[in-house]
């Protein structure tokens, strides 16, 4: 599972929380990324995690300036890749 962002030209200051199955919050992490900067990465580096189990949720909270969040991942048996972008609730 990857995370990408895209941040606007005033950049991102925002904070990503990680919870599991069940809701609980397992860790939350402040991110603060320059203007017009793009980053794809595994989900596990950016948000400091061993393993992801594939029933977790990630919400990001935008404190400051603006970005487009999503994650990409591919399926294991058929190769399929997936994308989902962040929405605002």
């Amino acid at each position: 599972f990857n995370i990408g962002l895209r941040t606007l030209l005033e950049g991102a200051r925002m904070t990503a929380t990680v919870r599991n199955a069940e809701g609980d919050v397992i860790r939350v992490v402040p991110l603060l990324f320059p203007g017009t900067y793009f980053v794809q990465t595994p989900a596990t580096e950016l948000l400091g995690l061993e393993s992801f189990e594939g029933s977790e949720s990630v919400t990001f909270t935008i404190e400051e300036g603006a970005a487009i969040v999503y994650g990409v991942w591919t399926d294991n048996s058929t190769q399929d890749p997936a994308i989902q972008y962040a929405v605002q609730p």
